[in-house]
């Protein structure tokens, strides 16, 4: 990247997919106590790096990242992220219809999770949503420990239940 406020750019907009950003409040997000104007050209410039690595020669453009003159986002067709996979493993364990179903995408969703999110980044929608993953992680861990000590792996279970402790 060409700057640690492009990787968080990115990252951004990853995590919002299929969601139109206003450049106004991405500029005001990634440069807070940039003078006035300066967050914008800021952004420009940030967007026309993202788009040289997201959509070089041979990528048809806008296929990738659309920008209008007021808003910006990832084409949700294009893109995916562990964390939508890891939510979507989740919902769909409430929703599974046997316990068994539920074990295996439990365990699926906590496969995707690989820590905290974004590490080295601490813009405040970054820390409140590795607050939010982390503890998402921790109740899954909970629940698959519990259902595998009710299951008799207690094996499994102390695994688990180590796992999750280091990641908290």
């Amino acid at each position: 990247f060409r700057s640690h406020n492009g990787a968080a750019l990115l990252a951004y907009l990853a995590y919002h997919l299929g969601r139109p950003n206003s450049r106004e409040v991405l500029a005001e997000l990634l440069w807070p106590w940039a003078p006035p104007g300066s967050g914008s050209t800021n952004l420009r410039i940030e967007l026309a790096a993202l788009r040289r690595q997201l959509e070089p020669p041979g990528v048809a453009p806008g296929s990738v990242l659309c920008a209008t003159r007021s808003h910006i986002e990832l084409a949700h067709e294009a893109i995916s992220t562990d964390v939508k996979d890891f939510e979507h493993a989740l919902a769909e364990a409430d929703r599974a219809q046997t316990e068994t179903e539920r074990v295996a995408l439990v365990r699926r969703a906590l496969a995707l999770y690989k820590g905290p999110l974004l590490p080295g980044h601490y813009h405040d929608w970054v820390v409140a949503e590795q607050d939010r993953l982390a503890e998402l992680h921790f109740q899954a861990a909970d629940w698959l420990v519990r259902a595998l000590g009710e299951a008799g792996d207690t094996s499994g279970a102390t695994h688990l239940a180590r796992r999750a402790v280091a990641a908290d």
